[in-house]
């Protein structure tokens, strides 16, 4: 018989030897059109909790957290902000983009730089060393 145990096991973790693991293909810029694109900024801690729980199949909420993040849309001439920009608008701009626009800014997310640490801890109740990898905000707070 195979015993399983749900121990908890507190640890404390030194929030200065938290490392930031980068990837080389992130940017925060996505050229959508020859002279049209839009700069990204980083979710908030509120928005990364709102993308743990979304779904895929809802085009709502990745719309919402998509508009939540452009940080402005520029074209050759002007830069639009998108704090000085009506939500709806937003959200129109982003339903009228193509598949590949889209998985450009799916990309945006997906390279986001993390938090990472790993760490070692003995279980508690059978003494096996195990080997963790925390990653993502989430996994910290």
């Amino acid at each position: 018989m195979l015993f399983r145990s749900k121990a908890k096991v507190q640890m404390k973790i030194d929030l200065t030897k938290i490392e930031i693991s980068k990837n080389p293909d992130h940017s925060t810029k996505i050229q959508l059109f020859d002279d049209i694109g839009i700069v990204m900024k980083y979710p908030n801690p509120d928005m990364l909790k709102q993308l743990d729980n979304v779904k895929s199949d809802s085009i709502q909420d990745i719309f919402n957290i998509i508009v939540k993040c452009i940080d402005y849309i520029y074209d050759k001439d002007e830069i639009y902000y998108a704090k000085e920009t009506n939500p709806k608008e937003l959200e129109e701009f982003v339903s009228q983009l193509t598949n590949s626009q889209f998985e450009q800014i799916q990309k945006f997310f997906s390279t986001m730089p993390t938090l990472t640490q790993d760490i070692e801890y003995n279980c508690p109740v059978c003494g096996a060393e195990n080997k963790l990898t925390l990653s993502g905000m989430s996994s910290f707070f």
